[in-house]
């Protein structure tokens, strides 16, 4: 799978001047230590700025070797990368395969290896350097060599492996999942008799104030409770009001709108985790989160898997899109114009432009 890199801010630059130092920040830009992986790093231009970052995962199979290899070496191709630095975490037997794979993939697609690296058991060995300096048989200590705490604490966190990141989002169990089904019924119910006794546009109208309101709350720090989150779950299942909470994920509050998405996500019985999930995919790969957004296009998916816009997510997020790339589908103006809907509007966004800041860059010197 494929995953931009995480994004540290508009404004800050990490300067990463040895293999030391990019091994550090690696984990940080997926968001999670990886395992039996291969990760490619693509870089531009003569500074070596990175720009995305795939993650497979390491297979023995020869042909999904191969498909691997070209399919990497194709998303560096197409995202204009003449470099990259690859980390296979493994055995030798797991990761020297795949790697020559790649290397040769590389090489047809015009685009040149500036290091190929193995990670095992906390230590680092070269592909491409056999000198003992570079290459001792023993290995290498992984370690940042100069990269300050603070900078890596801009690229990002380290929450574990990857899947304590689908723990995060799993659905509760036990008696909350109990109560949620409860509080999904109820909401169903009430919807029903709300259009019985006033119409469908009254439905729309109310499930839109209730979204809209969840995300101010959660824009200003707020969590909803159980009830509440029932109440959103079930209203994103409208195309119409999903897409208009869609239209409001405006990239400067997009750690909070995970949030809401996640507590939506975790809560919602089977039949409602598309929207959430979806939506929550979204917002987690606004902020460059790769990894959270597979796994949470993965709920959705699971939930319904001809979603429509998990669909359009999964190939934006494999395709390598990054951050600063991402575009919000709509305005909220143009959401009520293309369905027509009645709807107030509380979280209306200020005039801006709707892609992402820039992401933050790291540079890794050709010299390193």
């Amino acid at each position: 799978m494929t995953m931009p890199a995480n994004d540290p801010g508009p404004a800050h630059r990490i300067h990463v001047r040895g293999i030391g130092d990019f091994l550090a920040v690696v984990p940080r830009m997926l968001g999670f230590m990886p395992e039996q992986s291969l990760v490619v790093a693509g870089l531009r231009g003569d500074r070596g700025r990175l720009h995305v970052v795939m993650r497979y995962d390491l297979t023995a199979d020869q042909q999904e070797r191969r498909d691997l290899a070209e399919h990497a070496a194709g998303m560096l191709s197409r995202n204009d990368c003449s470099q990259a630095v690859a980390v296979g975490y493994g055995s030798g037997l797991e990761v020297t395969p795949v790697m020559d794979q790649f290397r040769a993939a590389a090489a047809d697609a015009g685009v040149g290896v500036h290091d190929a690296l193995r990670v095992d058991e906390g230590r680092y060995w070269s592909y491409l350097c056999t000198e003992p300096a570079c290459h001792p048989a023993e290995g290498t200590p992984l370690g940042p060599e100069n990269v300050a705490a603070p900078d890596l604490d801009r690229v990002g966190e380290v929450r574990g492996r990857r899947e304590d990141l689908a723990a995060a989002i799993a659905p509760v169990t036990g008696e909350r999942a109990r109560d949620m089904e409860k509080f999904y019924a109820r909401a169903v119910r009430d919807g029903a008799q709300l259009v019985s006794d006033n119409g469908r546009d009254a439905l729309v109208a109310a499930d839109l104030a209730a979204v809209q309101s969840a995300i101010t709350e959660y824009r200003d720090g707020g969590q909803a409770d159980d009830e509440r989150l029932a109440r959103v779950g079930v209203a994103v299942r409208d195309i119409r009001v999903r897409d208009d909470a869609w239209a409001r994920m405006v990239p400067e509050h997009a750690a909070d709108h995970s949030r809401l998405w996640a507590d939506t996500t975790r809560t919602a019985p089977a039949g409602f985790a598309a929207a959430p999930a979806s939506l929550l995919a979204f917002t987690e790969a606004q902020q460059g989160h790769g990894a959270q957004a597979n796994i949470a296009l993965d709920r959705a998916q699971a939930a319904d898997p001809g979603y429509s816009m998990a669909g359009l997510l999964r190939q934006a997020v494999n395709a390598g899109i990054p951050p600063s790339e991402l575009r919000l589908p709509m305005t909220p103006e143009e959401v009520v114009a293309a369905y027509g809907h009645p709807g107030r509007d509380e979280t209306a966004a200020p005039q801006h432009e709707t892609s992402p800041a820039a992401a933050g860059e790291a540079e890794l010197e050709a010299g390193a």
